[in-house]
């Protein structure tokens, strides 16, 4: 069942994110993140950043707290195409529609639950034990190239490359209609859909 709390005077000034991981530490950090972004946890009835300081008084209305071990991701049969194989990566298809990791709305059935039938006792746990071999990410509508970490040496050098920029993502999408012009440049900022949170908008 839900569970309603309400902050007291010592509790204040302590981001809601990291709050909420030092009560509850059977979800990790990023865990709740995740529940914050999708709408799951409340202040005052309202929904909230992960940074949102807590004052004393909110009223913070959280999901169901499962345990600790029910929230490791387990192995499911969930097909998906392999591209490229070694012992260090693999690079796999994720295809749309598959959430790449376990979150609030998704406990199961998502990529990660796929790559650890696929590659039993390989993955490593560089991301966490909720996030085996991940090493970025793909919306779960969005198709396309992954790759996945099998040892934590090649997810820190992947990782690298990531946050260097060396690593280079292409998109393609459906659009509707004729736009005016063959090329140019969408320079707005990305945020949550005014009508389905889940979604982004430009």
């Amino acid at each position: 069942m839900a569970v309603t709390l309400d902050i007291r005077d010592l509790e204040a000034g302590v981001r809601l994110d990291k709050w909420l991981a030092s009560r509850f530490p059977e979800r990790s950090r990023e865990g709740w993140k995740t529940a914050i972004r999708e709408g799951a946890v409340r202040i005052n009835g309202e929904e909230a950043a992960p940074s949102r300081i807590l004052a004393a008084g909110d009223r913070l209305d959280l999901p169901a707290l499962p345990s600790k071990e029910s929230l490791l991701p387990q192995p499911q049969q969930i097909d998906f195409l392999v591209l490229y194989e070694d012992d260090y990566l693999a690079v796999i298809e994720k295809p749309a529609g598959l959430a790449v990791h376990p979150s609030h709305g998704h406990a199961d059935g998502t990529l990660v639950n796929a790559i650890l039938a696929r590659f039993p006792g390989r993955l490593s746990d560089q991301g966490g034990k909720e996030r085996p071999g991940i090493v970025h990410r793909l919306d779960k509508d969005t198709s396309g190239v992954m790759l996945i970490a099998l040892d934590n040496r090649t997810h820190e050098k992947l990782a690298r490359l990531f946050r260097e920029g060396r690593v280079g993502r292409y998109y393609q999408a459906l659009v509707r209609g004729i736009p005016d012009v063959p090329r140019g440049l969408i320079d707005l900022p990305i945020g949550r859909g005014g009508v389905n949170r889940r979604r982004m908008e430009v």
